[in-house]
């Protein structure tokens, strides 16, 4: 059964794009981390009794047996050498709970995130083509933040009530981050109080539930949490056709037992015996449901999106916003205001300006790549700064030396990470083809890129030894030879890895200029 193409049905049929809603599955899945049970297991294998006595007391209330441990816990770790030293630290919680909660953000804090199993999937999830708007999750760790780094974080269920979140391109981290110990959803009062808030939390979310798909990920659908908030959303809609809507939108992805496809609706339960209508996905290979977020095209990057939004949001709300955003029919009208507009709204671009031609839809990497060696991007180098610094926090492998070395860059705000790219040498780049590619590469003496391409490798290998040909023979001749070679053969192999690395060694070799 082919789940990517029913899943790109429902995606479609919805003017927005999914949201995820992640849970403890997704981290055990990618990082090897524990379940809650798990987790509380390892640090109450601390104490004398281990965790089990608090389960088997709390009648396995997992929140409740975290708030009967918690005061052993404390008990012991005052006994620790270093517990008053870290306790004088200006963000200690001074709370029962306190160092159970701070052990367990270190914990999770020190997992590595350079995931080393089913990188591939994790891989079209962060693909460019990738189109979500965002996620929600009661997960702790870091994982999230790190594969989308430009989505604006909300900690804690108080942070995203008080807040104007724009649903778009931002992580909702309702249960608190190990970024924060007092925030945690560990205790039963802690859960109580999250509960108190339900209602308030539901509203908040209810028209993410109405507009976009939202897959579940991560979870069972027997999760008590997860019941308690489609719960707490099912009794504040007020029509049938919102209902309909919901029941539309929600897609729980599990794992395949019996390690075939299928997609089938199914009931989710809820407590008092009410249910609603879902869709449920079964699969072993998540790609296939990543895919499905691969059907829709945006045209401005979600984070940009993010930000126009917020501004616009504030001036609106602000005092005299009349004042704050314009509406302009002349560039001048701008220049004679005097400097005090602050956001300036416009529908539609010139049509005879390089933009109007390219459209609203941003400047790619493959556009970058391909100006590279064409030079068919006809726009100020100037006005490609900012797009090269957007493009910086989603790929590797970004030429940026032919602009730098048509500009002035003392006159930009480069930004933390592409000064970083800036800073990228041969070194870097020789560092991304791989050992065996440059312990083979010292065995053959190459006298040339025409004798390499002569020579009996696959493409890949032919690409990795052109890569260290060219570092180690850096001559005017050879960047002209290696220029061709990529001209020939940029519409066959633009995107793969190792031709990208090749692209960036040509802009260092033909264009370097380091900033001042």
């Amino acid at each position: 059964m082919d789940i990517t193409e029913s899943l790109k049905g429902i995606i479609k049929d919805s003017p927005t794009a999914p949201f995820l809603f992640i849970g403890s599955g997704f981290s055990r899945r990618y990082l090897g981390l524990e379940d809650w049970e798990g987790l509380l297991t390892r640090f109450g294998n601390n104490l004398p009794t281990g965790f089990v006595k608090y389960a088997s007391e709390s009648n396995d209330n997992l929140a409740l047996a975290a708030q009967n441990m918690a005061s052993a816990y404390s008990e012991y770790w005052w006994k620790l050498s270093q517990a008053k030293e870290i306790s004088k630290s200006p963000k200690w919680y001074k709370h029962l709970t306190a160092p159970l909660r701070y052990d367990i953000c270190e914990y999770l804090k020190n997992i590595p995130l350079d995931v080393k199993s089913l990188q591939a999937e994790l891989k079209i999830l962060t693909s460019e083509k990738t189109v979500i708007d965002g996620v929600i999750t009661t997960n702790w760790d870091l994982l999230l933040e790190n594969l989308f780094p430009t989505y604006k974080v909300y900690i804690g269920q108080s942070n995203l009530l008080f807040s104007n979140p724009q649903k778009i391109a931002e992580i909702y981290k309702i249960h608190g981050c190990s970024s924060d110990p007092k925030s945690l959803v560990l205790t039963q009062d802690d859960y109580d109080e999250f509960k108190n808030k339900n209602a308030y939390l539901a509203s908040k979310l209810l028209s993410v539930f109405l507009e976009h798909p939202v897959f579940f990920m991560g979870y069972s659908l027997n999760d008590e949490n997860i019941a308690s908030i489609l719960g707490s959303i099912s009794e504040i809609m007020t029509t049938d056709e919102q209902r309909e809507k919901i029941a539309k939108n929600l897609i729980f992805v599990n794992r395949s037992k019996e390690g075939e496809d299928s997609i089938s609706e199914t009931q989710l339960r809820f407590l008092d015996n009410k249910s609603i209508p879902i869709t449920q996905v079964k699969t072993d290979d998540f790609s296939k449901v990543y895919l499905a977020f691969q059907g829709k095209e945006r045209k401005i990057p979600a984070h940009i999106l993010r930000i126009f939004r917020e501004q616009f949001y504030e001036i609106v709300q602000g005092e005299s916003p009349e004042k704050k955003l314009y509406c302009p029919t002349d560039i001048d009208e701008i220049i004679k205001s005097g400097g005090d507009v602050e956001f300036v709204a416009g529908f539609g671009v010139a049509q005879n300006s390089y933009l109007g031609k390219v459209g609203i839809k941003r400047i790619d990497l493959e556009m970058v790549l391909k100006d590279l060696l064409f030079d068919d991007l006809k726009i100020e180098p100037n006005d490609i700064i900012p797009c090269l610094s957007s493009l910086s926090y989603e790929t590797t492998y970004l030429p940026i030396q032919k602009y730098f070395s048509k500009v002035d860059l003392a006159q930009h705000n480069l930004g933390e990470n592409l000064i970083k790219f800036s800073k990228r040498d041969m070194k870097f780049f020789k560092g991304k083809v791989s050992k065996s590619y440059q312990k083979s590469f010292k065995k053959n003496k190459f006298e040339s890129i025409k004798h390499i391409l002569g020579a009996n490798y696959a493409d890949t290998g032919k690409v990795n030894y052109i890569c260290l040909f060219t570092i180690e023979n850096p001559s005017q001749s050879n960047i002209l030879e290696l220029k061709d070679y990529l001209t020939d053969k940029f519409k066959d192999f633009k995107d793969k890895t190792e031709f990208k690395n090749l692209l960036c060694i040509y802009d260092l070799l033909k264009y370097k200029k380091t900033p001042q």
